[in-house]
């Protein structure tokens, strides 16, 4: 399943699946969260794009990604701004 979606990404990004981070694979319980951070990568080499795959559906509450520097939240498929 990963190789097929690794492939998937490669296509609709036209970077090739050699160029791709490691996938990073997660499962909230009830009350978890990944609290707020900056992505950075060895050296501070570029990354060209962060691409997030919701597996399954969330509660009523939480269950999206802020961006507070570009004042943006994506939750389930679709994005809203502040």
């Amino acid at each position: 399943m990963v190789k097929d979606v690794e492939q998937r990404l490669a296509t609709w990004t036209h970077l090739n699946i050699s160029h791709q981070e490691d996938m990073q694979i997660l499962r909230y319980g009830l009350g978890q969260k990944y609290g707020a951070h900056y992505d950075s990568l060895v050296e501070d080499s570029p990354r060209v794009a962060t691409v997030l795959l919701y597996l399954a559906n969330t509660t009523e509450e939480g269950g999206e990604t802020a961006f507070p520097a570009v004042s943006m939240s994506i939750s389930l498929g679709c994005s809203t701004t502040a």
